[in-house]
């Protein structure tokens, strides 16, 4: 191995890299595309985009989720170390870890607005840590892409075994914003996109911890999913 590192080293990647690059571009083509396009039902991808605007610069974000951590992670850019931050990982990592997150962020950076991006699934994990928030005084927002199911899995057997052959999957449409209200929280419910900057601008000025809860479209299906997919039949 060792004699063969140097070779290795000296090749040029030049032609290489640079078609990696043009495919991302093009890909990022797309996604920027559903970013500025209005849409509804609302697409995840002008969800991110809204919530980012929403929010402004002086902003960290966690994202949390299946094919949420996907758009969250192409749609979200850091402006400093740490800006952005996606512990679940979008396939293997550690679903639910959002909220704890964003209740920590705010104690490490209580000067800074700081927003939880979550799949609705995942919020369920750990949703009860809103209790915790409102009882330490720990405001932060937490916006969920509701998109009413598993998402990553639902379509992943949808590609595999038929729509007909769901299992599982489905949540349902679940006013986890009422829940957050409950227990002494900021809470508001979104159907359309044009309610979304207002909703969490509302929802920061409220200073409680707060949720947002947008219904998107469960039609949509990330790219990651269709990768996750692949290598599962590769296998």
């Amino acid at each position: 191995m060792r004699n063969i590192l140097p070779f290795l080293e000296m090749r040029d990647r030049s032609v290489w890299i640079a078609k990696l690059r043009g495919l991302y571009r093009e890909h990022l083509r797309s996604e920027t595309l559903r970013r500025e396009t209005p849409s509804n039902p609302i697409h995840p991808a002008r969800l991110i985009a809204l919530a980012r605007e929403a929010a402004g610069d002086n902003c960290l974000h966690i994202v949390d989720g299946g094919d949420t951590s996907y758009f969250g992670m192409t749609g979200l850019r850091a402006r400093e170390r740490a800006g952005v931050l996606v512990p679940s990982g979008g396939l293997f990592g550690c679903l639910g870890t959002g909220i704890p997150f964003g209740i920590a962020a705010k104690l490490a950076r209580p000067e800074r607005t700081v927003v939880v991006i979550s799949g609705d699934g995942s919020f369920g994990f750990n949703a009860m840590e809103f209790d915790t928030a409102v009882r330490h005084d720990i405001p932060f927002v937490c916006v969920i892409n509701n998109d009413r199911a598993w998402g990553m899995i639902k379509h992943g057997q949808e590609m595999t075994l038929g729509a007909g052959r769901v299992r599982c999957a489905d949540l349902g449409e679940r006013h986890y914003e009422k829940m957050v209200e409950g227990l002494g929280g900021y809470g508001e419910c979104v159907t359309s996109e044009e309610d979304i900057a207002p909703a969490i601008k509302r929802a920061i000025a409220s200073g409680k911890p707060a949720c947002v809860n947008v219904f998107t479209d469960p039609t949509v299906t990330s790219p990651a999913t269709f990768l996750f997919e692949q290598s599962l039949q590769i296998r």
